[in-house]
């Protein structure tokens, strides 16, 4: 099955069998960007070897453009295409090349620019480049092209290892690496053996690019996406690392949130999306899964064009039945569309196990983590964030007596979070909060001075209150601390409150004494 290295992110070829070239006068391959060169291929294939250990090459010669229209691939083997065209004929409504039932064992590519002619097509045609079915193994060796098609680049399903380095895939509608394990019923279960799908268990994917991957309405177009058919098997074992993806519509998306289907042991690390259309990185359905490393970057134009009412740049979720499960989070930097249109910078629900380890540098969304049904998360935690806000007076300020005034908040001693705004601290993650607060009064021998701590979740909740007398010789001051859950996600907010009767206004002047602290302690809402 050719030599590749299944340490991450490192694949070699040495393909070890005899190399045939398409082009040679037995086969007739013209490779004139014109004659369809179906009949040359499958001659040479025909004189290749059946060998799983040592595929045979078919070599298609550099500097010319071969054309294909449905090529069956019946045989393991490698396809060296390196500086090589290789396009889709627009005569017949079909997959490039296809490998139905397991046909072949092992596809390799080496090299190519290999194009579907998207415009030679109506919207919704089923047509790709490579169509494989129950593949053992896919190696892609690159640089690789795969570009211009109605529907995906390359459709796999129940493909059970693949591996790709330095592959890009450009101007897909729907998808640009499709993996899905679908059921013995689907497109492609008709060849020569009816062996169950089984489960696709390692992929390995590094340096691939997606670029402008969209249907046009934001309902498809995923730059890599993985999914689960009912009882078709399961997704594991996914290592993708050095993605870049620009105006795709879901870059990075794993959806299987099928009972007992959930995708297991799944990274991603080292990625760089821009012009998020809709959502950038999407975890539905996964137990245990990493995300790290990442900048997502959504504009105001590719927000705009978006008719799902809603856009998030990293989506952790599940089904009632199939909740993703044990996800970690790690260091990045999350920048939604300047617009005010970026709903979520993280999206969470149906979750179970969340930990956010490192800091989320997140910036211009509505809400930086929560959800519309944070009731559904459990187990969240925070290590190495910072959750916490610590604020001092930083102006003077009147009181009148006998009303309870809002203390504002000037300087931030330590808000990596910017969580204050003036009299409001918002917090941005979910979760119970300590809040810790002090104030010092002057000198004042009339009526008593209080302290209030304020939870707002669309009407004020007291949280904590202290009510002394005044001194008479020293400074007067207070401290409260109170406890309550908070969900950013419904403008939820802590606040501070003093009071003074001392018959007449008295003017607070900024000390350290008089400052608050907000400290995430764990749990969800």
């Amino acid at each position: 099955m050719g030599l590749y290295d299944r340490e991450f992110g490192a694949i070699l070829h040495d393909a070890g069998g005899s190399v045939v070239n398409i082009m040679s006068p037995k086969y007739g391959g013209a490779g004139d960007g014109t004659t369809i060169d179906d009949t040359a291929f499958l001659a040479a294939c025909a004189d290749m070897s059946t060998s799983e250990s040592k595929p045979d090459v078919l070599r298609l010669e550099p500097g010319r453009t071969y054309k294909f229209n449905n090529v069956a691939l019946d045989r393991p083997l490698w396809i060296d295409a390196r500086g090589a065209i290789v396009s889709k004929s627009t005569s017949t409504v079909g997959h490039m090349f296809r490998s139905l039932d397991g046909a072949a064992s092992f596809i390799g590519i080496i090299g190519g620019d290999w194009r579907c002619n998207k415009a030679g097509f109506s919207s919704g045609a089923t047509v790709s480049i490579f169509h494989l079915v129950r593949v053992d193994d896919l190696v892609m060796v690159g640089p690789i092209s795969f570009s211009s098609g109605i529907e995906e680049g390359l459709k796999l399903y129940n493909v059970k290892r693949i591996f790709g380095d330095l592959v890009t895939f450009d101007d897909f509608a729907n998808d640009g690496l499709q993996c899905f394990t679908q059921s013995s019923s689907a497109d492609g279960y008709t060849g020569s053996t009816t062996r169950a799908p089984g489960d696709v268990e390692l992929v390995q994917l590094s340096r691939v690019r997606c670029l402008n991957i969209s249907d046009g309405s934001a309902g498809e177009g995923q730059g890599v996406a993985f999914s689960a058919a009912s009882g078709a098997g399961i997704i594991k074992n996914v290592f993708v690392t050095d993605i870049y993806a620009k105006n795709c519509n879901r870059s990075v998306w794993f959806e299987n949130n099928l009972s007992s289907q959930q995708a297991k042991n799944i990274h991603v690390k080292g990625v760089t999306l821009e012009d998020v259309i809709t959502y950038g990185i999407g975890f539905v359905g996964v137990d245990r899964g990493t995300i790290d490393d990442y900048i997502v970057i959504q504009s105001s134009s590719a927000a705009a064009g978006s008719t799902t009412g809603e856009q998030a740049l990293i989506v952790i979720s599940g089904s009632t039945a199939v909740p993703s499960r044990d996800i970690t989070i790690g260091q990045g930097t999350l920048v939604g569309a300047s617009s005010g249109t970026t709903d979520y910078g993280i999206k969470v629900l149906q979750t179970s196990g969340l930990t956010f380890l490192g800091t989320a540098e997140i910036s211009q969304c509505a809400v930086d983590v929560g959800s519309n049904a944070w009731n559904t998360v459990s187990d969240v935690r925070l290590h190495g964030s910072d959750p916490v806000c610590h604020a001092e007076q930083s102006t003077a300020q009147a009181t009148t007596t006998g009303t309870w005034t809002a203390i504002k908040w000037g300087s931030r001693v330590f808000d990596p979070h910017t969580w204050n705004s003036s009299e409001q601290i918002k917090p941005h993650y979910p979760g119970r909060y300590r809040v810790t607060a002090a104030d010092s009064w002057p000198t004042n021998a009339v009526g008593s001075r209080g302290l209030r701590l304020y939870h707002y979740n669309g009407v004020p909740n007291v949280i904590a209150e202290s009510l002394v007398p005044p001194s008479t010789d020293n400074n007067t001051s207070l401290m409260a601390i109170g406890v309550a859950a908070i969900d950013p996600t419904s403008s939820e907010y802590f606040y501070a409150e003093r009071y003074q009767n001392s018959g007449g206004d008295l003017t607070i002047s900024p000390l350290k004494r008089v400052h608050v602290s907000v400290e995430w302690i764990g749990g969800t809402t």
